[in-house]
């Protein structure tokens, strides 16, 4: 096998989910995609910002200890680093993505050379600030660009959403964001991913070929604890199928597999490599 894309490059968010309780979480889906991705041997290169404070450092080591790569983290003075504020009303959580953070300030002045060829995502949200859109025009030299369409209101604009969409070869989305883009995707001629929760993903391929997925087989016998991170993992294993030139059958399947997985542990991200070890074992990783 040749690898066509070399490095994975993922640009976005890392941030904390705050609890009442003072409990943090790691997360951020796209920190959450390049986590998994480092599991699985792709060693990708993680772009974002963080602040000068207590979180970032927290940040930056779990990074290291994980052996992902933090040369294309961005440091910042001013501003402190992400956070979700978690709370709960009649039992039901609500979120406060908290604005103006590091994250919302990544300085296109400071991001890497990327190598001609990579293979680059990004989600909606990390270009709320248009700060962050400038480093758009840093990333043509990506071979193929996988957007993550994230709504979260109040935080996105159709105009920016769209224009993402139309440079984008390959499209992530959940059918309620189906729903709110539904003439902008009709028109498109990228390869569009559909999550669907518990009635599984389609994939839609240039050419009209639909390629469809059903978490009921990879779910047996597995006590579904969240689902918190679950589009993350699949969205992981199909970049990582991508990079690996998998067949879109095999991908779709092992991505389906992987986001079940997840939805057995609590929170986005697993810490302990026997977690992936069992799929990279299973799927002939090497």
């Amino acid at each position: 096998m040749t690898e066509k894309f070399k490095p994975i490059v993922v640009f976005g968010e890392v941030l904390f989910d705050c609890f009442p309780d003072g409990q943090k979480i790691l997360g951020g889906a796209p920190f959450n995609i390049a986590w998994h991705l480092q599991a699985f041997g792709a060693s990708p290169l993680f772009i974002s910002r963080i602040g000068s404070d207590e979180s970032g450092q927290e940040i930056i080591n779990a990074m290291e200890s994980w052996g992902m790569d933090c040369s294309a983290m961005q440091i910042d003075a001013t501003h402190e680093t992400g956070q979700v504020q978690v709370t709960f009303n009649d039992n039901e959580p609500e979120y406060e993505i908290v604005q103006n953070c590091a994250w919302d300030f990544i300085e296109a002045e400071q991001l890497p050379d990327l190598i001609d060829g990579s293979l680059l995502y990004y989600g909606s949200l990390a270009f709320r600030n248009a700060l962050n859109r400038q480093c758009l025009s840093v990333f043509q030299t990506a071979a193929l660009r996988f957007m993550d369409v994230n709504l979260r209101p109040p935080w996105w604009q159709r105009n920016t959403v769209c224009s993402l969409i139309d440079q984008a070869d390959w499209i992530k989305l959940n059918t309620e964001e189906m729903r709110s883009l539904q003439t902008e995707i009709s028109h498109q001629e990228s390869n569009i991913l559909l999550t669907k929760g518990s009635a599984g993903a389609d994939m839609f391929v240039r050419g009209a070929d639909v390629f469809s997925v059903n978490p009921k087989e990879s779910q047996e016998n597995q006590e579904i604890v969240d689902t918190v991170g679950a589009g993350d993992a699949f969205a992981s294993i199909i970049l990582l199928g991508i990079y690996r030139e998998w067949p879109k059958t095999i991908m779709m399947k092992r991505a389906q597999q992987f986001a079940s997985a997840i939805c057995s542990n609590k929170g986005a991200i697993n810490r302990n490599r026997a977690f992936y070890e069992v799929f990279i074992e299973e799927w002939g990783i090497n």
